[in-house]
């Protein structure tokens, strides 16, 4: 598992890039294959049968995202992402 204080700039920068370059209704299973292959972690259950609120959780490379329902989480995730590498290059 990644080190949740270390955040790899390569690897957001590629997985960013890579997110955009496939379909907005296949960013959640790319998310998820990017959590679940590269050490992250993954809140989101398979079968969603539960109706009461809950927040759901991608964390990979060091950028965690939220989001109350499970499509956040990818555009949630990219935003965290672009957040991060800018404040890295201009530091």
């Amino acid at each position: 598992m990644h080190d949740k204080h270390h955040i790899d700039f390569n690897a957001v920068d590629t997985a960013v890039q890579l997110l955009r370059k496939i379909s907005p209704d296949a960013r959640l299973l790319g998310l998820k294959n990017l959590c679940i292959n590269n050490g992250g972690i993954w809140t989101v259950p398979e079968m969603l049968t539960d109706k009461r609120p809950c927040l759901f959780e991608a964390w990979v490379y060091g950028i965690p995202a939220i989001g109350t329902c499970p499509e956040d989480l990818p555009r949630n995730w990219m935003t965290a992402a672009d957040n991060a590498l800018n404040a890295h290059a201009s530091a």
